[in-house]
């Protein structure tokens, strides 16, 4: 496993410390964390809800993070959903595209073979 934690600014809203832990199975699928509130409909219930969701892992390249894009853009990628959570919190409207959670069976069966790194269980 690879941990990398850093405090991402928000413009116009306190900074966040993030995490993106790296499981070498699933490289391509870092799992991110940010401190902070944590009412957003693009968040998974892990860890007290604190696990975004930044992209949906079907989509294709262009829209989500593969490990080639590097690290700075994946911070860059959680700084602009971090954004786009603070505005919803305050506006009720989500800015650009979005998934819907309900229908992501994929996800959850990724999920499932990830274990659960706050009890070591699978999820």
């Amino acid at each position: 496993m690879h941990v990398y934690t850093a405090t991402v600014a928000v413009p116009g809203y306190p900074s966040r410390v993030v995490t993106a832990e790296f499981d070498r199975r699933f490289a391509s699928h870092p799992e991110v964390y940010a401190d902070g509130p944590t009412e957003s409909p693009h968040r998974f219930d892990g860890r007290g809800g604190t696990r975004l969701c930044v992209w949906y892992h079907s989509d294709p390249p262009e829209r989500r993070w593969v490990p080639e894009d590097g690290l700075l853009r994946l911070f860059g990628m959680v700084q602009t959903h971090l954004l786009k959570e603070a505005w919803w919190r305050e506006s009720g409207h989500w800015v650009g595209d979005e998934a819907p959670h309900s229908a992501r069976p994929d996800q959850a069966r990724l999920d499932q073979a990830r274990p659960d790194h706050t009890t070591g269980d699978t999820l």
